[in-house]
């Protein structure tokens, strides 16, 4: 499902929000987990095989709790009710890397993403983007990564 979304919305400027409502930018998680592979799934409230794919992926999360992976759901809604609502109906109000880019401060890492379509995954392996089109998460795909 190919549907245009503000990108440049995103590389203009993100801050990120955990649900505590703690600022954090993007980069600053990233050198908080530079030794991590942070797997990222850009998502909205609207996007049906998005909130599809959610539950498998925090599925994967539990089960690889204590390996160098990070599964990190970063929404892209403008209407912070609408993120809020759904994650608390997902069960991912209280994970720790759910976040949104209602704020703004630019990431140095999204200058280049091109976000066409949703949902979309990306991997992270010391602070660069190995995969900007990575398929959706799998036990396969995460236990490859692993290696």
């Amino acid at each position: 499902m190919k549907t245009k979304i503000g990108i440049i919305f995103l590389l203009i400027s993100i801050s990120l929000f955990s649900q505590s409502n703690e600022k954090k930018s993007f980069d600053e998680f990233l050198h908080e987990n530079n030794d991590k592979i942070i797997y990222v799934d850009f998502w909205a409230s609207w996007c049906k095989p998005c909130i599809k794919e959610i539950p498998k992926i925090l599925k994967l999360s539990k089960d690889y709790k204590n390996s160098k992976i990070i599964f990190v759901f970063f929404s892209i809604d403008e209407n912070l009710d609408s993120w809020e609502n759904l994650s608390e109906e997902l069960n991912i109000k209280s994970y720790e890397y759910n976040f949104n880019s209602h704020q703004f401060k630019k990431p140095k890492i999204f200058k280049e993403l091109k976000l066409n379509s949703l949902p979309r995954y990306l991997i992270i392996k010391n602070s660069k983007i190995i995969d900007e089109n990575a398929k959706k998460p799998s036990k396969r795909i995460v236990e490859n990564l692993l290696k």
